[in-house]
């Protein structure tokens, strides 16, 4: 795809230890040292809600995250150039070096349930919409990882992970996410498939490789 320069942005995706790691095809690597960060051109007419760069950007996240752990960027950080870029990290730059250097041949994935919740709450019992949606909040808040499932998810995940931590999220899910090696993923995989097997009546979603997005931030 051809841009015209005047109209071209640049959505950043990652941050990267070597310049190699960033090297895909449709990815511009810009210099921040210590770092490299991936950025992905795209039409600044259009902006970076249209859904063709949307799909675009999320297919060389795949393709970067097979080749190595990089530092995962919100969707939508853009700039228009490298010297942009460099001002609006520059910051973060030493912090997730050090990350990149003590998680290098590791990834995230995650290990997400909804729980077990309370009955759910009865509309005639509510005067307004807003109390009936803020009661549903409420329970999902509340709700519970069913003691031998969280048990059985820490004593098969927990030995392959080198951290992990719960997650909870605003809708009620909970999320175990960890770090593994990559040349784990595929028994962690089949500990999902005895997971599934083992309590066929709990839903979950274990998912990945990540870049590093929830261990990305390793101050508190």
């Amino acid at each position: 795809m051809s841009l015209s320069p005047a109209r071209t942005r640049y959505l950043i995706l990652g941050a990267h230890l070597e310049p190699a790691d960033a090297a895909v095809e449709g990815v511009t690597v810009l210099s921040a040292p210590p770092l490299h960060l991936s950025a992905m051109p795209y039409d600044g007419d259009l902006g970076a809600s249209d859904q063709a760069t949307v799909l675009r950007a999320s297919a060389l996240r795949r393709q970067l995250i097979g080749r190595e752990i990089f530092v995962a960027f919100r969707y939508g950080f853009s700039v228009s150039d490298e010297q942009e870029a460099r001002g609006k990290v520059s910051e973060r730059l030493t912090v997730w070096q050090n990350l990149l250097i003590k998680h290098r041949g590791s990834v995230e994935m995650t290990l997400r349930t909804t729980g077990v919740t309370s009955p759910r709450p009865g509309r005639h019992e509510f005067t307004s919409g807003g109390d009936y949606l803020r009661a549903l909040f409420e329970r999902r808040k509340n709700s519970t990882i069913e003691p031998d499932f969280k048990i059985a998810v820490e004593e098969r995940f927990k030995p392959l992970a080198s951290d992990s931590r719960w997650i909870d999220r605003e809708d009620g899910a909970r999320e175990m996410v960890m770090l593994i090696a990559r040349a784990r993923l595929a028994e962690a995989q089949t500990r999902g498939s005895g997971l599934k097997r083992d309590f066929p009546d709990i839903p979950f979603l274990l998912s990945g490789p990540w870049p590093l997005e929830v261990f990305a931030d390793e101050s508190r």
